[in-house]
């Protein structure tokens, strides 16, 4: 199942174009939403605010084309937008407006109350989508399986407590309390944590989810992966302190 298309949520595929490409694919699906027909360069330079010849248009429409955000239904025809297009347009076009301040805050009441339940949150929520725009609502859990680990912290609670902050992409950020089954001092937190950083950055969170998160130093280890234990300074295997989640890493 695709992932829904979220405005301002880019991703590192996303086609970097010019401002005049932008100028004419908006143009495009604009025109096409609103006639429902492919769209040629002289119908576009000539019912669009696009400020530039219709010899520059086709140009651009090639591009755009060759990118992947437009298609043409037929060889003769012009030109629409693609499945990807319309993914862009949302994630990269689409510029949404700030509700008023006595609508947010009568949405914040009403989620608030499912803050704790996401079955009933996501069901209000979608009830809500339905009655503000007189539309099919639609709530949607999105993953966050693919998303990138680009920083980790670990900060220790007490001897048997640490919380765990997970940095992914697009500014989000994920924390899990995690419950020692042999008590930690800072010191060892720390080794812990560095440790976790170096085999877990860059990783998607979907594969760091599945590794066992346990240490590494001297007398301390964090055991990643597969049920084997890396060899301690002396060149046995060292004992494995078990960290085990007390709160999941939300998908």
């Amino acid at each position: 199942m695709s992932q829904p298309a979220i405005p301002g949520h880019l991703t590192h595929a996303e086609p970097d174009l010019s401002p005049r490409q932008r100028q004419v694919f908006a143009a495009l699906v604009t025109l096409h939403g609103r006639t429902a027909r492919p769209i040629g360069s002289e119908m576009l330079a000539r019912e669009s605010v696009v400020s530039v010849s219709p010899a520059s248009v086709r140009a651009s429409l090639a591009d755009l084309e060759e990118l992947g955000l437009l298609e043409r239904p037929h060889a003769a025809a012009g030109r629409v937008p693609s499945a990807q297009g319309y993914e862009y347009f949302v994630r990269v076009i689409v510029e949404p407006e700030p509700l008023p301040a006595e609508l947010q805050d009568e949405l914040d009441r009403r989620l608030q109350g499912s803050a704790r339940d996401v079955e009933h949150l996501l069901a209000e929520a979608s009830r809500l989508i339905s009655s503000l725009t007189h539309q099919l609502g639609l709530a949607h859990a999105a993953t966050l399986d693919r998303e990138i680990l680009l920083a980790l912290d670990l900060e220790r609670l007490d001897d048997r407590r640490a919380l765990m902050m997970l940095h992914l992409g697009a500014a989000t950020v994920r924390t899990v309390v995690l419950e020692l089954e042999s008590p930690l001092s800072a010191d060892e937190i720390a080794g812990v944590s560095a440790e976790l950083r170096e085999h877990l950055i860059g990783l998607p969170l979907a594969e760091v989810r599945e590794r066992e998160i346990l240490a590494d130093d001297d007398a301390l280890r964090v055991k990643l992966g597969p049920p084997t234990l890396l060899p301690n300074s002396n060149g046995k295997p060292a004992p494995v302190p078990t960290i085990r989640p007390t709160s999941p890493v939300t998908r």
